[in-house]
């Protein structure tokens, strides 16, 4: 990496990181884009890319200071109606082509700096904005060998036939547990991944980093469980 990128990747990470909870993401937005607009094009893929990925992450080395009110903060509800369901549609049918991640943040940074639909700073800075806090941001590539389908028949087959299972992580969805990672670890072993029988540190830390994405998984699906059991039933056996 060189000097550049790691100057402009400090940049933008003094900024996301110096934001307090209270800060309208769009103030951050214009600044974000400001910064990047100071590299060559190239470059300014790479760091909407980073932007994105360190995007509402905690920063424990960011100093906090007053991100100042956008110039164009007046206009981001009229921007919202006009032009949000056109980035929304933007990141949709770019993440069903499932690129890889350099080929999916430079198609739409091209967008945004190409396009007439977005033909001055003020929609710029708004579909950056709409970028950073899609819950589709960060992007991934995910292995298309890992996509499995079914008949319709075949779903419905498996779902008559695995109610005892349904009704056991439905119970497990809904007891009552002190911590998030008891609900986690005990779905975990539903699946197979079981609690490590002996110390070894590896075989700790990998399960560890399975039981947060299950903590993950449960916190994103608390304000709609049905979703979450209609997941977990898809994945049963």
């Amino acid at each position: 990496m060189g000097t550049e990128t790691i100057v402009a990747r400090r940049r933008i990470n003094s900024i996301i990181h110096a934001a307090d909870v209270d800060t309208d993401a769009f103030n951050v937005a214009q600044l974000l884009y400001t910064v990047i607009c100071d590299y060559e094009p190239t470059l300014q893929v790479r760091l909407l890319q980073y932007a994105c990925e360190i995007f509402g992450t905690d920063g424990s080395e960011g100093k906090h200071f007053t991100i100042p009110i956008s110039e164009y903060i007046d206009q981001k509800e009229r921007l919202e109606e006009q032009y949000g369901d056109i980035v929304k549609s933007l990141i949709k049918s770019y993440s069903k082509e499932n690129y890889e991640e350099k080929e999916f943040y430079g198609s739409l940074w091209r967008i945004i700096q190409e396009s007439m639909l977005f033909d001055n700073e003020a929609k710029k800075v708004f579909a950056l904005y709409y970028i950073l806090i899609d819950n589709r941001i960060p992007y991934f590539k995910i292995d298309e060998s890992l996509f499995y389908t079914m008949s319709n028949d075949r779903f419905l087959y498996l779902r008559k036939n695995t109610t005892r299972e349904q009704q056991r992580i439905r119970y497990i969805l809904k007891m009552d547990v002190e911590q998030r990672t008891e609900r986690a670890s005990i779905l975990l072993n539903e699946f197979g991944i079981s609690i490590p029988t002996d110390d070894s540190p590896m075989n700790i830390r990998e399960y560890e980093k399975r039981l947060m994405q299950m903590v993950y998984l449960l916190k994103e699906s608390d304000a709609s469980s049905e979703q979450l059991q209609s997941f977990i039933s898809k994945l049963q056996k």
